[in-house]
């Protein structure tokens, strides 16, 4: 396992804070773009994380950048809610990062809660009530925290990045070709089609744009509960790679795709808490930003990732279009 990780990035955990060694390392596997490792203390118990970009240390700047600004700036009630920064280093054979483990040893995620059908109604609304608390949070021009490949805001680069998707699906249907090929091609016109008519009708309405911090992965297993199952608490949100200042639509893209449609009843609570600390983004731009997600969704995952594409397909078939 350590010969996976660079030696730089052990001596980076070791000098992050005292007690803290790189003996007591745990894997803790990892998604798509990255790994990670779980740091224990001496006695077992969980310190920190080891993050390790797995390709381009350009996530990993986007999420020191996003904690930095939340640690500096962010409410001492969300900043307790997320993690910390303890040491980064973003040189190309490093491109890793150390961040505070939140939660203790009892830590679960909001996914396993709501599997296991646990009544979790409590952590919901405090979970939408923090989210909100980032939405309230103005990033100011000149913040590291910049806008992040994906949540464009001016319809000319909208619809230029449209068609480099369009472009990149037939070039990699060529290379290897996709056996429900004229299915994901029909529904990437579609959302092309319907997206240009709704950025044409609506001149200004994506460029003026507030910049505000959003997450933009807001699944259930990024969110985290503590204790014991008859008595969860919300712990905190995780995984700020894609994080960027944009517009709060994008992240109820994710939460309606990722927690809403599959688990329904944890919809009110959320928005519940949320409209404790400010009113819910405007529809028209939530469906706008949605039909880009779908597009660019199938555009890099077909082929790659069954799930993403089939969500990326009924959230187009969902608008009747």
């Amino acid at each position: 396992m350590e010969s996976l990780i660079p030696p730089k990035a052990l001596a980076m955990i070791a000098h992050a804070d005292k007690g803290m060694t790189p003996a007591r390392l745990a894997a803790m596997g990892g998604g798509y773009s990255a790994t990670l490792w779980r740091v224990d203390t001496p006695k077992g118990d969980p310190r920190a994380v080891l993050k390790r970009a797995g390709s381009s240390p350009a996530r990993i700047l986007a999420e020191r950048a996003a904690l930095d600004f939340i640690t500096h700036h962010g409410t001492p009630e969300v900043a307790d809610l997320t993690p910390r920064v303890l040491a980064a280093d973003t040189s190309h054979d490093v491109r890793s990062l150390l961040l505070s483990w939140m939660g203790n040893a009892d830590t679960c995620t909001l996914e396993e809660a709501l599997e296991a059908g646990e009544d979790v109604a409590e952590s919901l609304e405090r979970f939408g009530h923090i989210l909100a608390s980032f939405h309230a949070m103005k990033v100011p021009k000149g913040s590291p925290l910049k806008l992040s490949d994906d949540p464009l805001p001016l319809p000319a680069r909208l619809r230029a990045m449209q068609q480099r998707t369009i472009d990149q699906f037939e070039r990699r249907h060529k290379r290897s070709p996709f056996p429900d090929y004229q299915k994901l091609r029909s529904a990437l016109e579609v959302a092309d089609d319907a997206l240009k008519a709704r950025l044409c009708d609506t001149p200004g309405h994506i460029e003026d744009y507030p910049g505000r911090l959003i997450h933009r992965d807001l699944r259930a297993a990024n969110v985290l509960l503590t204790g014991a199952p008859s008595a969860r608490s919300f712990a905190g949100v995780v995984d700020f790679e894609r994080a960027a200042a944009s517009d709060p639509a994008w992240d109820f893209v994710k939460l309606r795709a990722w927690i809403f449609a599959q688990w329904p009843r944890a919809e009110a609570r959320i928005l519940k808490g949320y409209q404790q600390v400010r009113p819910l983004p405007d529809e028209d731009r939530i469906t706008t930003f949605t039909l880009h997600e779908a597009l660019t969704t199938i555009g890099f995952f077909a082929g790659r990732n069954e799930g993403y594409t089939r969500e990326a397909v009924r959230q187009i078939e969902a608008f009747g279009l």
